[in-house]
């Protein structure tokens, strides 16, 4: 996995929220992790597919700043529409703190 800038499409869409772009080899997933209030949230998204499990598990576990941290795929309402298109691409990661309801 190698470090890599954010796209300006990306960097526009999180604004001025601290974030790091990796992609897991040339030409594959682009990883991007935020540090929010809420906790950490991670990205792995592909231009062409969904990232398949190994990718996501690789994103996930390869990542130092992540080690620690209890990361669940969250499944939205049935009916969720996102706005933006390129999240047909994209899974997103979210941070479960313990302790927290």
């Amino acid at each position: 996995m190698e470090p890599t800038e954010i796209p300006p499409d990306v960097q526009a869409e999180i604004g001025d929220i601290e974030a790091q772009a990796w992609r897991l080899r040339p030409g594959g997933c682009l990883v991007v992790i935020f540090k929010m209030a809420t906790g950490m949230h991670l990205t792995v998204s592909h231009i062409a597919r969904l990232p398949t499990l190994p990718e996501i598990a690789d994103a996930r576990y390869l990542i130092p700043e992540l080690r620690g941290h209890t990361m669940a795929y969250i499944l939205p309402p049935q009916g969720f529409r996102s706005h933006a298109a390129q999240e047909f691409n994209r899974v997103h990661l979210w941070e479960i703190r313990r302790g927290v309801r």
